[in-house]
């Protein structure tokens, strides 16, 4: 009888083994061995999205101030196909936030929050100056020409600050910690500073 009990007991004990060491497993991955925090690759995301507008932004930033250098004769077309370059880039900045998934914490809610009232904020911004161009009579002159694109200028620079707020963001969320470990953080930080 002995020996027919003895596979049962050992079945017994690899099945508890192998519960015990499945569970170990588990609260590993849940205490965050598993990889970046949530708010780590929030802010990757983030960072990843407002890179890319950013680097347009700058770009049409650089071309506002050689056009301001040398306006030429079709100044108001120049002028408001710069805007609207800038608009559409803004666009797709607020729309990029508005889709990125959400952060299900205190923190993460206030991240949101200003994350939405930047990418609007730069929008608008974009929007005002569209309409200011749109108002200007058909033939400018030359001091209304560099007068808008001095305009433009600061509402591009502006509207390119909003996008690379996300280490004023993170700091006033409390989750600076998650920005800086983010490499995309890293590498906006980095954009325009050479």
């Amino acid at each position: 009888m002995r020996e027919l009990r003895f596979p049962f007991v050992r079945g017994r004990l690899l099945l508890v083994l192998f519960l015990a060491s499945a569970a170990a497993a588990i609260a590993s991955f849940a205490s965050g061995c598993g990889g970046p925090a949530p708010e780590e690759r929030y802010f990757e995301q983030v960072c990843s999205m407002a890179l890319p507008r950013s680097q347009e932004m700058l770009e049409t930033f650089e071309a506002v101030q050689l056009t301001r250098a040398a306006p030429g004769r079709e100044a108001r077309v120049t002028l408001l196909a710069l805007t609207l370059r800038g608009t559409q880039i803004a666009r797709r900045f607020r729309a990029e936030t508005r889709a990125l998934p959400l952060l299900d914490t205190e923190a993460g809610r206030t991240a949101d929050a200003l994350f939405e009232s930047l990418a609007t904020t730069a929008f608008e911004t974009m929007a005002r100056e569209v309409r200011r161009v749109r108002s200007l009579p058909e033939s400018i002159t030359l001091f209304q020409s560099i007068g808008g694109l001095e305009s433009l200028e600061l509402a591009v620079l502006s509207s390119y600050a909003n996008m690379r707020s996300a280490r004023a963001v993170a700091a006033e969320a409390e989750l600076l910690e998650f920005f800086e470990k983010a490499d995309a953080c890293k590498d906006l930080e980095a954009l325009g500073t050479d």
